[in-house]
């Protein structure tokens, strides 16, 4: 899928298939916050980077929310895989999304868990450029009443690393815009995981 009424920016290549990974794209990458002063998260394990999933490590690393393009039938998609699968193609690019979405649907979770502080937020978010990405929000009251679903969120990247700081990432996170906390008018829906308490997702 396209932004309305615009090209998403492309690189000029195609995805690697072995050790090599693509450049992160010059133009409109996704806003990333200033990480200078930002201590890693400590969670129990973190993302194995393979050949396929390189590029958008480095591209979390770089502050830029990468995708995988499929030039035959012209859309992006995650996650990052060998080829299109839609149509099977391989001949593919790299795209900078915008770092901007909706919120498609979550879950508050108020069960600990290692690298958590519960309770937290575990969501659906449907980027600009169509594909829907799993997901924390962060920066939010966890609660159904302030999470209307269509909430507008951009992304974060928050730096996580093992306990003995051998393994380290930076993974995408979101955030609810401040705009849309103030002006959203759609329907509050999700699931809230507190013992007893339950709702439908949709």
């Amino acid at each position: 899928m396209r932004h309305a009424g615009a090209h998403p920016h492309r690189e000029k290549h195609t995805v690697p298939t072995g050790s090599e990974s693509p450049s992160p794209a010059s133009e409109s990458p996704s806003p990333a916050p200033d990480s200078s002063d930002q201590t890693a998260t400590v969670r129990p394990m973190v993302p194995r980077r393979t050949p396929e999933t390189a590029f958008f490590w480095d591209g979390c690393a770089d502050g830029a929310l990468l995708l995988q393009h499929c030039r035959s039938c012209e859309r992006p998609w995650y996650p990052a895989q060998r080829n299109c699968p839609r149509c099977q193609g391989s001949d593919i690019d790299i795209v900078a999304a915008s770092g901007q979405g909706r919120l498609a649907s979550y879950v508050i979770n108020h069960r600990e868990s290692p690298g958590f502080e519960a309770p937290y937020v575990i969501a659906l978010v449907d980027l600009d450029e169509g594909p829907r990405m799993l997901t924390n929000l962060v920066d939010c009251a966890p609660d159904p009443t302030s999470l209307p679903v269509g909430t507008a969120v951009q992304v974060r990247f928050l730096p996580i690393a093992t306990a003995d700081g051998r393994a380290t990432a930076t993974i995408p996170v979101f955030a609810p815009t401040s705009a849309q906390e103030a002006t959203a008018e759609v329907v509050t829906t999700g699931v809230d995981t507190t013992p007893g308490r339950r709702q439908p997702l949709f």
